[in-house]
């Protein structure tokens, strides 16, 4: 992920986390399908575009703001939008000077994860409290609170968590598969089964309903998972705000400059996806 992070020594990458991996002795990634990404770190500090390819559909001569994807920097278009292959929402390829223009995505984000806050949380009341000794569900009756779930979960699915849905359909409709198949997947399983649940309790075995009648439903697990998905991508666009590309740190400075992570002379490693720390292929 941090290609500027270099260390020749087995760790972690101070940035993300993720753990360092071998490189080759030329100083590129060991494995292959990664050398691209490291490529278009390089070009995001030079003149140099990067080559042309299906994803690529940026007229020739365009001299605009262009778009591309922080994991597949062969996408690049110059409306913003989302990855073709792994659903990510697209960032600018480079920043000019003093140019403050907001992410899109971010904007749209957090506007969808504050509904999904307000309605998430008394949700997370009605269904965790009676674990905590709250009785508000006792009060209400089964039925009643299962209707309210639904209520309170419908906006946080169905416009939340709307992006989510349709990252992950394009998903499975392109054979891309990605966190948002897994995201979609989980979230309309819980949601539809609980809606399935709350209309026809009578349709489900007598092992699944309890002894009123009622089958379980997982409202608050679609709803959690929506408001949690948007709270990472949230915080993760706003650590890279003002940064001028999608690489994250230490962009304002170029591409080029790796030796604030450096961790020792042999400039053998580099961060997982990018790179590697040294020995293995040495």
């Amino acid at each position: 992920m941090h290609p500027d992070v270099i260390t020749d020594v087995p760790e972690d990458c101070p940035q993300c986390g993720m753990h360092l991996m071998p490189m080759d002795d030329d100083g590129s990634p060991e494995h292959a399908d990664h050398r691209h990404d490291q490529r278009y770190h390089d070009n995001r500090g030079a003149a140099t575009p990067v080559s042309r390819g299906q994803y690529d559909n940026v007229p020739e001569g365009y001299s605009g703001t262009v778009y591309t994807c922080p994991m597949h920097p062969e996408v690049r278009q110059i409306a913003a939008g989302v990855c073709p292959l792994c659903g990510m929402g697209l960032e600018r390829e480079k920043a000019l000077a003093g140019e403050e223009e907001p992410n899109p995505e971010l904007v749209d984000f957090t506007r969808r994860l504050w509904v999904a806050a307000v309605l998430t949380l008394p949700l997370l009341v009605l269904t965790m409290g009676p674990f905590v000794g709250l009785g508000v569900r006792g009060t209400l009756g089964e039925r009643p609170a299962q209707w309210i779930e639904l209520l309170l979960s419908t906006p946080v699915v169905l416009w939340s968590g709307w992006p989510f849905l349709v990252r992950g359909y394009r998903s499975f409709r392109t054979l891309n598969l990605n966190m948002f198949s897994l995201i979609a997947m989980g979230v309309g399983a819980a949601y539809l089964f609980s809606i399935v649940a709350v209309l026809m309790p009578d349709i489900f075995p007598a092992g699944f309903r309890d002894e009123n009648g009622n089958v379980g439903v997982y409202f608050e697990a679609a709803a959690v998972i929506v408001a949690l998905v948007l709270l990472g991508i949230v915080g993760s666009r706003r650590h890279r705000q003002g940064d001028p590309g999608p690489a994250g740190h230490g962009r304002q400075n170029g591409a080029g400059d790796s030796s604030r992570w450096q961790r020792g002379k042999d400039r053998t490693g580099k961060c997982p996806g990018r790179g590697s720390f040294a020995g293995a292929s040495r």
